[in-house]
């Protein structure tokens, strides 16, 4: 190639602005938006827009700084606020938010559209320097936020600029919400050109709520990186891993629960990846259920996504065992069926869509009890060895079709592609 073709080459890609919580700061994002960034970035000239950086925390190493814009997130004003009251759009959201509902709800659910209104433009007053600077074709929001909401009104002023949102949990489900309202999910999903969900259920909750052409939806799961699968422990106690924040909608304490009345025959121990409010208050909770029974535990606090893999091949992890009230498709069941680890796990989100009992393990009943999920411990615990490799073969042959990071981030770069045509 001849000086200065990688200027070149670089010159004709097309740019795009990626909109993130945290990424490239800290760890919050890591586990999920590095494979699909570094696919973005083969075909686009990525920028970022962190909305709420981690800025104690080391930057991720593949990220070119100088194209990185934190928008940090400044104390809204009252003025910005009471603004919105003068915008059309805005009045017909707010009359739409208080039908049907008693007044402190209906005043709970205008607050809440008067800042997300205001977070938006706070947004189009930062994003549109670099838009404008920049040339950006298209704007990408990881998450369903403020952000997207702003990126779709800027269109208005640059009929040339694209914009697509991704859904997840907390910005999709009204039940994720204080108020029990998503704000401007009408607008939003008008003036996006895609609208991508993580699952298949979110995609079908979305589309109840509101109506949307089906052109618009593409379900594009997250996935995970490739990881070898792991040996089991052959010899017993089986061993139990579990992941996820420690705070309540995940029911950690349904699992310490179901560990204690496991019968005699079926020795187990227990390992916890993840931290939170709760960590104090479950591990006593564990002290007191686990240790009568002999039953091992261990609460191993945060660990870096690179670092899951060696942990669970250390351990011979064998069950992945989730209680969670409310779901989008876990990436970390995703890990685990990567690493031929089979899950037992409540029927709520798109866990339905991985989870197939006596195929990649038990689907649990979304209001599972304590005793159900102990009967299903129990029931892998004494299947024969053929049965369990079966389901462990099951688990990595679903993630290959489903759960691949990499082909699922690259027919996602093919669609945006498309979408810039």
């Amino acid at each position: 190639m001849p000086a200065g073709g990688h200027a070149v080459e670089a010159a004709k890609k097309e740019k795009i602005l990626l909109v993130t919580n945290g990424f490239p700061f800290g760890n919050s994002e890591r586990g999920f938006i590095p494979t699909e960034y570094e696919t973005l970035r083969e075909r686009f000239d990525v920028y970022i827009a962190a909305r709420i950086p981690e800025p104690e925390a080391r930057e991720w190493d593949g990220v070119d700084r100088s194209r990185v814009f934190c928008t940090g997130s400044p104390r809204l004003g009252v003025l910005p606020v009471l603004r919105q009251l003068f915008r059309r759009s805005v009045i017909s959201e707010l009359a739409h938010a208080a039908s049907g509902c008693g007044i402190k709800l209906a005043l709970r659910r205008a607050g809440a559209v008067l800042r997300y209104s205001a977070r938006a433009d706070e947004f189009v007053r930062f994003a549109k320097k670099i838009v404008d600077g920049e040339g950006i074709r298209l704007i990408y929001t990881f998450w369903c936020t403020q952000a997207t909401l702003g990126a779709v009104r800027m269109k208005k002023k640059r009929p040339g600029l694209r914009v697509i949102t991704r859904f997840h949990g907390y910005d999709l489900y009204n039940e994720r919400t204080e108020e029990g309202l998503q704000p401007f999910r009408r607008a939003i999903a008008g003036g996006c050109e895609r609208l991508v969900f993580a699952c298949e259920a979110g995609r079908d909750y979305f589309c109840d709520h509101w109506s949307v052409p089906e052109e618009k939806c593409t379900v594009s799961y997250l996935g995970t990186r490739r990881m070898e699968p792991i040996e089991p422990r052959e010899v017993p106690p089986l061993v139990i891993v579990s992941c996820s924040n420690l705070i309540p909608l995940k029911r950690v304490d349904l699992i310490i629960e179901a560990l204690s009345i496991l019968p005699p025959d079926v020795r187990a121990e227990w390992h916890h990846i993840g931290d939170g409010a709760l960590r104090a208050e479950l591990e006593r909770r564990a002290e007191e259920l686990l240790a009568p029974r002999g039953i091992n535990r261990t609460f191993h606090g945060e660990i870096k996504n690179e670092e899951l893999r060696g942990l669970y091949g250390s351990l011979g992890a064998a069950l992945f065992v989730t209680a969670s009230s409310t779901e989008g498709v876990p990436v970390t069941i995703q890990e685990a069926f990567a690493m031929g680890i089979p899950a037992a796990a409540t029927s709520v989100g798109g866990i339905p869509e991985l989870v197939y009992t006596g195929r990649t393990g038990y689907l649990l009943p979304e209001s599972v009890s304590a005793r159900e999920l102990a009967d299903a411990i129990a029931d892998f615990y004494r299947l024969p060895e053929e049965e369990k490799r079966a389901m462990r073969a099951n688990a990595v042959e679903l993630w290959r079709e489903k759960c691949d990071a990499e082909k699922n981030s690259r027919r996602l770069v093919e669609d945006v592609a498309q979408i810039l045509k």
